[in-house]
């Protein structure tokens, strides 16, 4: 299974590293990989990076969509597709099967700025950028 983290990145901060995505994950790894004893200065670079996640709009989103719901996570299955969504202010995270889950088309039309790591495998992409690589159309 692979881990998603999906971060709401700030339209300027989106400007500035939209065409330097490698750079943003290094960052973003960084703080995911931080010790907690510079826990402040990573709360401060977090929110400079980030916008918090205004989680009722996707609750509500999730739980019209989700086939099982249990504190506060998210379960979907869909065809070949097992997921499972945590809903935090600092980011979104998914623990899927799959390496495209539809979750991803359902958060662009939340947002375009989401910014999607898996640190684990070194993988980073815009989810704008890569649902042109999804025939996004099919699901609407």
């Amino acid at each position: 299974m692979k881990t998603y983290y999906i971060f709401l990145i700030k339209k300027d901060i989106t400007r500035v590293y939209e065409n330097n995505e490698k750079q943003l994950f290094k960052i973003l790894d960084n703080l995911y990989h931080f010790r907690k004893t510079n826990l402040r200065y990573g709360i401060t670079l977090y929110k400079q990076l980030c916008q918090i996640i205004d989680d009722k709009n996707i609750d509500n989103f999730l739980n019209n969509k989700a086939t099982l719901t249990k504190n506060s996570n998210y379960y979907f299955k869909e065809q070949n597709e097992v997921s499972m969504v945590m809903l935090k202010t600092s980011c979104v995270i998914i623990k899927t099967n799959s390496e495209f889950p539809q979750l991803f088309k359902w958060l662009l039309f939340y947002n375009k700025n989401f910014f999607i790591c898996d640190f684990e495998n070194k993988q980073y992409y815009w989810l704008k950028n890569i649902i042109n690589k999804i025939n996004i159309y099919e699901y609407i």
